[in-house]
C-alpha cells in the first residue's frame, strides 16, 4: 500500500510539473547556431530546486542583465512562454517557475555559459516553456524568480504574471484611467497630505486612485506582491512621492516597484505617465531613476 501510495505521489508530481512548464534539455535559440551558442542548460525537479538559494546583493556593482517574458500561441491547446535574456554578462543563471498558489511544486532549469565563451555575449539568448492550457477555464498566476551570478556579483529578480485560460483570456478587465499613488508612510501629517492630496485629485478628475503605502518596515500581507503587480500593470498614472526627512532606512522604494519603473522609463515609448512629486519638506533623495521622469 505505501509503494503504491508512493507511486500515485510521484505520477502526480510529475504530471504537475510538465503540465506547469515542459523545457527542453541543452538548447538554444534557433537564432544560435549550437557551436555559438556556448551556453548549456539543465533542468532541476521540486527537490534539487529548494538547493539553490535565490537570492542577490542588495547594491550591485554592475548590471548582470536583464530578462523579458512574452506569451506566443501557435495551436490551441498549446501556449508559449517566451523568455529572453540580453545584455548577459553572468557566467550561470537559474529560473524557478512556481504556482504562485503553491510555490512548493515548482519547475527550476539553470543556465551555465561555457569557459571559452566571450562575456558579454554576442547578442541575446531565448528558450521557451510548453504550456498546456487545456481544460483550464481561468488565468492563473505564477512567480518566475531569476537569479544571475559571476565572480564578483548575484542577482535577484522576480515577475509575478497570469498565463491565459484555454480561451488565451487573461481575467483582466478591459484598460480604463487609474491613477496609483506610491509613498512611504511617515509621520501622521504627511500620511493626511497624501490622503487628501488622493481624494483631491478623485474628485478633480473623477479617475479612480489607489494608494500603495511603500513600507518595508512591516511584514506585508500574503497577496502583497500580486496586489502592487496588479496596480503597477492596471494603472495608467503613476505618482511617487518622496518621503520627509526622517531617521529611517527605508524610505527607498521596494525592489518590485523600483525595478518596474526603471524598465518603464527605458521604454522608447512609455505606457504609463509617471509623475515625482517633491513636497517643500520633502528633503530625502528622490530615487535614481527619476532623472528620466517628470518631476514637480
Amino acid at each position: 500500500m505505501k509503494l503504491l501510495l508512493l507511486f500515485v505521489t510521484m505520477l502526480f508530481n510529475y504530471v504537475y510539473v510538465y503540465d506547469l512548464c515542459s523545457v527542453p534539455d541543452n538548447t538554444c535559440s534557433e537564432r544560435h547556431h549550437l557551436n555559438n551558442c556556448k551556453v548549456k542548460s539543465m533542468n532541476f525537479d521540486s527537490r534539487d530546486c529548494s538547493q539553490v538559494t535565490f537570492a542577490g546583493n542588495e547594491k550591485l556593482k554592475t548590471n548582470l542583465g536583464d530578462i523579458s517574458l512574452q506569451v506566443q500561441h501557435d495551436l490551441a491547446p498549446q501556449l508559449f512562454l517566451n523568455i529572453s535574456f540580453s545584455d548577459v554578462i553572468w557566467k550561470k543563471a537559474y529560473i524557478r517557475l512556481s504556482d504562485d498558489n503553491n510555490k512548493n511544486q515548482n519547475v527550476c532549469k539553470m543556465y551555465t555559459v561555457e569557459k571559452e565563451a566571450r562575456i558579454p555575449l554576442n547578442g541575446d539568448l531565448y528558450d521557451a516553456c510548453l504550456w498546456n492550457t487545456a481544460k483550464k477555464l481561468r488565468a492563473k498566476t505564477y512567480l518566475l524568480e531569476y537569479k544571475a551570478e559571476n565572480k564578483q556579483d548575484s542577482m535577484y529578480k522576480k515577475i509575478l504574471f497570469d498565463m491565459p485560460n484555454s480561451n488565451f483570456y487573461d481575467g483582466l478587465p478591459d484598460a480604463v484611467e487609474k491613477i496609483l499613488i506610491l509613498f512611504k508612510p511617515s509621520s501622521d501629517k504627511h500620511n493626511d497630505v497624501v490622503n487628501t492630496l488622493a481624494k483631491t485629485v478623485k474628485h478633480l478628475t473623477g479617475i479612480e486612485v489607489m494608494l500603495d503605502p511603500v513600507n518595508l518596515s512591516k511584514i506585508k500581507p500574503k497577496n502583497a506582491d500580486k496586489w502592487c503587480c496588479d496596480n503597477l500593470v492596471l494603472a495608467t498614472h503613476i505618482i511617487y512621492i518622496t518621503p520627509p526627512d526622517i531617521d529611517d532606512n527605508n524610505c527607498e522604494l521596494d525592489c518590485i516597484t523600483y525595478n518596474f519603473l526603471k524598465e518603464e522609463t527605458k521604454k522608447t515609448v512609455p505606457e504609463k505617465d509617471i509623475i515625482i512629486l517633491n513636497l517643500p519638506y520633502s528633503t530625502k533623495d528622490i530615487p535614481p531613476c527619476s532623472g528620466e521622469l517628470y518631476t514637480i
